[in-house]
């Protein structure tokens, strides 16, 4: 059994997630998003296989199809003809777009990462000679690497769709953000 007890409503809520976006993004011809949906399909899949043996925490799961389902959200829905990823949620600068609905995702999406990533590691970093500053160096950093193998991904979906996604003040935005949800995410750490 891949599926450990009180986890079949999680995945269940995961299918439906995929299933209703991957509805959406066909009708729409949503390239871009279609594409993003095997994505999701795939780490689903790897966590799927892989969890009976890593037990992954259940909060944890929760946390990685809350992701999900805010990024399908952010590439589908529209607030006053603004899609939902470009929408201000509350103007933090005069000069640049910030805090935009993409950050706050960047923000839960990297901060569940580096859970995830604390998670695989620790077995890893449970050496004697491990330092609290040298596990939450190794931690951030895993965190940022899934943030910076994000963006590579989205720009190889660029290549394809031929549409550009934000460009390089987004990138870098998108990044500080991530940042930010890996830092977080250690303090939830350091208090477990």
């Amino acid at each position: 059994m891949l599926l450990r007890k009180g986890q079949w409503l999680l995945f269940s809520v995961l299918a439906l997630i995929v299933f209703f976006f991957t509805w959406i993004f066909i009708v729409n011809r949503d390239a871009e998003f279609i594409f993003y949906v095997g994505v999701i399909i795939i780490v689903s899949t790897i966590i799927i296989v892989t969890n009976k043996r890593l037990k992954y925490p259940t909060f944890l799961l929760w946390a990685l199809i809350l992701w999900g389902l805010l990024h399908m959200a952010g590439g589908t829905f529209f607030i006053n003809g603004i899609h939902l990823y470009d929408y201000i949620l509350i103007r933090l600068s005069a000069t640049l777009p910030i805090l935009r609905y993409d950050q706050l995702v960047h923000l839960i999406g990297f901060g569940a990462s580096t859970l995830l990533m604390h998670h695989l590691l620790k077995p890893a970093l449970q050496h004697p000679v491990t330092t609290p500053v040298r596990h939450a160096i190794v931690i951030v950093m895993a965190g940022l690497g899934v943030g910076a193998l994000n963006e590579i991904i989205e720009f190889i979906v660029t290549i394809f769709v031929a549409q550009p996604i934000g460009g390089f003040q987004n990138s870098m935005l998108d990044l500080i953000f991530d940042l930010i949800g890996a830092v977080l995410a250690l303090f939830i750490i350091r208090k477990q």
